[in-house]
C-alpha cells in the first residue's frame, strides 16, 4: 500500500509538472485511476483519516485540498491577467475569449 502510495504521488508530481496544477478530473479518461487517487485523497483529508506524512508529501508539491478552491484561484488568475491586458476587470458575455470569466 505504502508503495502504491508512492507511484500515485510519483504520477501526481508529473502530473502537475505538465499541467501546472495537481487537479485531476476524474473524467478525463487519460488519467482516470490517478483523478480516482487524488479524490480519494481529498475524501480521506476531509475525514481526518490521511497520514500526516501523506498530507506533508501531497502539500509539498502543491496538492489543492479543496477542489472549489483550485478552480477559484484559477479563474482569479485568469482575471488578473485579463486585468493586465485590458486595464479593467469587466467582462463583456460577449467576449468570445473570455468566455469563462
Amino acid at each position: 500500500m505504502y508503495m502504491h502510495g508512492v507511484k500515485k504521488i510519483d504520477q501526481l508530481r508529473a502530473f502537475k509538472e505538465q499541467n501546472g496544477h495537481c487537479n485531476v478530473s476524474t473524467l478525463d479518461a487519460r488519467n482516470k485511476t490517478l483523478g480516482g487517487w487524488v479524490s480519494r485523497q481529498r475524501e480521506s483529508y476531509k475525514k481526518n483519516s490521511l497520514s500526516s506524512n501523506r498530507i506533508e508529501q501531497l502539500s509539498s508539491i502543491g496538492f489543492t485540498w479543496k477542489e472549489r478552491g483550485y478552480l477559484w484561484e484559477d479563474k482569479f488568475d485568469e482575471l488578473c491577467l485579463f486585468e493586465a491586458q485590458n486595464g479593467h476587470c469587466i467582462v463583456s458575455t460577449r467576449d468570445t475569449q473570455n468566455k469563462s470569466l
